[in-house]
């Protein structure tokens, strides 16, 4: 039976917040924040998180429906054990990862799944488009667990079921087009970060022509690049001066 309550997602880029360290703005969550509203709109709500504890905060008041991470080697670890503790708060939280420490060419994703039995879906291709299919099964299968994992997500790998064989869903190929959803500084998705002093991050070009082995940004899936249209860039640049830099450090005209 089909829910007319909002969808809540939590979506964490996880850090170790120690003395000393610099954090920055999670832009890869973001924009996959703006990619999901811009088409779901009130159908979903969306909170960002950086610090473990926060989450975990956040997720013993009112666990979300979803759980989605963002997964760098420095933070695997860690997000593998929040996962492991939210699955004993709610078993039928969907818990997601994806990101640089997935590999997309080798069949890590298997791996990970069996290591991880608290982990349901592995995000292997366009960010945005891929989470943005996991909601969209959500929504067809009226958020029925068990019909969410009866056949393969594109873009993402899952246990069939849920706890069966790992199915690896249809590649998304294409790269998506980065105009094609609000810029996350515009909508304020980062102002509570920003405001707590998060260095800020931009993305003015997606994907690269070259296929170097030490990088990410040329993989085939990010072809043809994508160019952020010059207005918005100045746009997001303005708002963070205007907002967010103490006067004092703005250079003179």
């Amino acid at each position: 039976m089909a829910s007319d309550k909002r969808l809540i997602i939590f979506l964490a880029d996880l850090d170790h917040f120690r003395l000393g360290n610099r954090y920055s703005v999670p832009l890869g969550i973001g924009s996959i924040t703006s990619y999901c509203r811009n088409i779901y709109g009130k159908a979903i709500d969306i909170f960002l998180f950086k610090n473990p504890n926060e989450l975990m905060a956040a997720i013993m008041r009112q666990p979300p429906d979803i759980l989605g991470c963002s997964f760098f080697m420095w933070n695997a670890n860690l997000t593998l054990a929040i996962i492991k503790a939210c699955k004993i708060i709610s078993h039928r939280m969907i818990t997601v990862v994806g990101g640089p420490n997935v590999a997309r060419n080798s069949d890590r994703y298997k791996e990970l799944l069996a290591i991880c039995p608290e982990l349901d879906i592995v995000v292997l291709d366009q960010g945005e488009r891929s989470f943005g299919n996991i909601l969209k099964r959500v929504f067809q299968s009226g958020r029925q667990f068990e019909m969410i994992f009866a056949e393969s997500i594109n873009g993402n790998a899952i246990r069939l079921g849920g706890n069966g064989p790992v199915a690896r869903g249809k590649v998304e190929g294409q790269s998506i087009d980065i105009n094609s959803f609000p810029s996350p500084y515009l909508m304020g998705y980062f102002d509570k970060f920003l405001q707590d002093g998060f260095l800020p991050t931009f993305e003015t070009v997606r994907g690269c022509p070259y296929q170097c082995t030490f990088c990410g940004g040329g993989i085939n899936s990010f072809l043809p690049l994508g160019v952020k249209n010059e207005q918005t860039v100045y746009d997001e640049y303005q708002r963070l001066y205007v907002g967010f830099i103490p006067k004092d450090r703005i250079p003179a005209d």
